[in-house]
């Protein structure tokens, strides 16, 4: 089966949840699959753009880290607003916090 097709807003959200990661400096990527009650296989396959971020998984997210799910659709200045004191920024690609 061909790999999905990853939709800017797609992007949006994996780089928006990458942030919030690392801005909380608290959830690894198997720390957030167990928040959400996924494998890690599940939340390697979203992150990686191989499985869709569904409408349920950004309230989730959202109610999580303490966002709302809108905001993981904005921009990463909303993202970084919503993150609270702590600032994360791409850089290069990867995410780094400040």
């Amino acid at each position: 089966m061909a790999a999905m097709e990853t939709t800017d807003a797609q992007r949006n959200i994996t780089r928006n949840v990458r942030i919030l990661m690392a801005a909380r400096d608290m959830f690894s990527q198997q720390e957030l699959a167990d928040s959400l009650g996924w494998t890690s296989a599940k939340m390697t396959k979203t992150l990686k753009g191989d499985r869709r971020w569904s409408v349920e998984d950004l309230y989730e997210i959202g109610r999580i880290f303490g966002i709302s799910a809108g905001a993981l659709l904005g921009s990463t200045a909303e993202v970084v607003a919503a993150a609270g004191p702590t600032v994360a920024t791409p850089v290069n690609g990867s995410v780094t916090s400040r």
